[in-house]
């Protein structure tokens, strides 16, 4: 099933498809300026694509918001109404996102944000994003985050980590210095646990420009 999804949304949605992990609440060090700065600089530069998210509050919000300024900005340039390039992938009814994603989609003439259903929980969501995602780049995180960006790794996804931001993407970048996952890190719950098998996977992002550089390819 999973699989079969996957390929329906990549066929839905041609890539590159960039997520953006990070947390529902966000912890110290969070800054949302960065996540704002980085995908509204992405969506500038986009010429295909698509960006998402997994469709919660926190970083997830604050990636839209900075697209949808984006499109502001161009359409007060240019006249011509702007494509977010966004969608949120969130598990299958009931869950409902914020509000926000909608009204933030309001502003710029569409009905809603373009939602994709995927996975009965949230941790099947997790693993569907993962398994999507050409590029990841995680802003703060918490155990959630973890796991999307582990999985993702794993399965050969390049995962940029923006540097101070706090919580899962520090973790990553300390990873990423010492070439490896140190054990205290490894983070097990219920019956499932996830080390990082491949620390090259990391790259590390400490301005929003040089998260975008690296996300497009212009920089590695």
């Amino acid at each position: 099933m999973t699989n079969s999804l996957v390929a329906q949304i990549r066929l839905d949605y041609p890539g590159p498809l960039i997520g953006f992990l990070g947390a529902t609440s966000p912890s110290s060090g969070y800054n949302p300026a960065a996540t704002f700065l980085t995908s509204s600089l992405l969506r500038k530069k986009m010429q295909k694509g698509r960006m998402f998210s997994g469709g919660v509050e926190g970083v997830g919000v604050d990636a839209y918001f900075g697209a949808i300024t984006r499109c502001l900005t161009e359409k007060e340039k240019t006249g011509v109404e702007q494509d977010d390039r966004f969608f949120i992938l969130i598990p299958i009814q009931p869950y409902n996102p914020p509000p926000a994603y909608h009204y933030l989609a309001q502003t710029i003439g569409k009905r809603g944000c373009q939602i994709v259903r995927a996975g009965e929980s949230m941790y099947e969501r997790r693993v569907v994003l993962a398994a999507v995602a050409d590029i990841g780049i995680v802003f703060n995180g918490g155990h959630g985050t973890l796991h999307e960006a582990v999985v993702a790794m794993n399965n050969g996804v390049k995962i940029i980590a923006f540097e101070g931001s706090g919580g899962t993407a520090d973790k990553l970048c300390q990873a990423e210095r010492e070439g490896e996952w140190a054990q205290a890190d490894v983070y097990t719950m219920q019956c499932w646990k996830i080390e990082i098998t491949e620390p090259s996977s990391i790259l590390v992002a400490r301005t929003p420009e040089e998260a975008v550089e690296m996300a497009l390819g212009e920089k590695r």
